[in-house]
């Protein structure tokens, strides 16, 4: 796997797939986010203008080998070009995650792609609004639903919102790798707009 500065990415990889009129099997990028517990993965959609969430790996029960058999799963299922890896700051990425792209990279089942870094702190306003919307809908649609059902609807919106702002809390972590690649999305499908105008 070979890294490329978000910039080179989109020019060298992705502004092509961006532009292409044929969708029936165009590339897709995969989200990435590694947190202390999680390896949580999302997809692009198939026009690549959302991130879709696929899981979270538990870190401390499935072995990097595992975790490359998954991924490289992926890579075939999804069609995937690259990888969006989340990080926490927009300058260097933490050890942590350094470390994981480098065993991800030894284990040899990721060879010939490259990726690049997204701060998952840069998420669009749009994707705010949708969590927000979605939550409301869910809450009219659940008006005679148990008090404790209507809780878990609100921590789990609640929980969505956090991940898109960048806060770090418990179990919601494993939305990060949605707000990374959403964010990058979103960047990407702008500039393509206005290469177009």
């Amino acid at each position: 796997m070979k890294y490329l500065n978000p910039m080179d990415f989109y020019g060298e990889i992705f502004k092509d797939i961006l532009k292409k009129e044929d969708y029936l099997k165009p590339g897709r990028l995969l989200g990435l986010d590694v947190s202390d517990k999680y390896v949580s993965l999302a997809v692009s959609d198939w026009k690549n203008k959302t991130a879709v969430p696929l899981r979270a790996l538990d870190r401390l029960e499935i072995n990097m080998d595992l975790m490359a058999d998954m991924i490289q799963s992926l890579i075939s299922e999804h069609n995937l070009v690259g990888f969006v890896v989340g990080i926490k700051h927009a300058k260097p990425m933490d050890a942590q995650t350094r470390n994981f792209i480098d065993h991800l990279c030894k284990t040899g089942k990721v060879q010939g792609l490259e990726y690049t870094i997204w701060e998952f702190g840069i998420t669009s306003k749009p994707l705010v609004i949708q969590i927000v919307r979605s939550f409301r809908c869910v809450t009219e649609c659940r008006i005679c639903i148990q008090t404790a059902s209507e809780i878990y609807i609100r921590e789990f919106a609640s929980a969505l919102a956090s991940a898109a702002l960048g806060h770090v809390t418990n179990n919601y972590e494993k939305c990060y790798a949605v707000c990374a690649l959403q964010g990058y999305l979103d960047c990407t499908n702008k500039m393509v707009k206005e290469d177009w105008d």
